[in-house]
């Protein structure tokens, strides 16, 4: 990802962080080396460390990472964010699991 995507994806967690979901949203591209299971494991370390519910999480992440995730429904992402069983780049943080 670009530094400019880079810096709106640190600016739509912050808002998330102190709300639910940013408004405004631009999909934020990433690397075709991440997956779907990588993007939900970011969503979820981000989500339980701020304490959000799972289902603004997913949506959430489902919101910025539009194009990555076009395929799923927002209800599969939040009951697989935290599933193991394939491999990904991103883990879930053990410290907050």
């Amino acid at each position: 990802m670009n530094e400019v995507e880079l810096d709106r994806l640190c600016g739509y967690i912050t808002e998330y962080s102190l709300g639910d979901t940013p408004c405004e949203v631009s999909p934020v591209s990433v690397d075709s080396v991440l997956k779907s299971i990588d993007l939900m494991h970011f969503g979820w370390n981000i989500g339980k460390a701020f304490g959000k519910r799972r289902i603004h999480t997913a949506t959430f992440i489902k919101r910025v990472f539009a194009y990555a995730l076009r395929d799923l429904e927002i209800s599969t992402i939040e009951r697989k964010m935290s599933h193991t069983e394939s491999e990904c780049r991103i883990k879930l943080d053990e410290r907050i699991v």
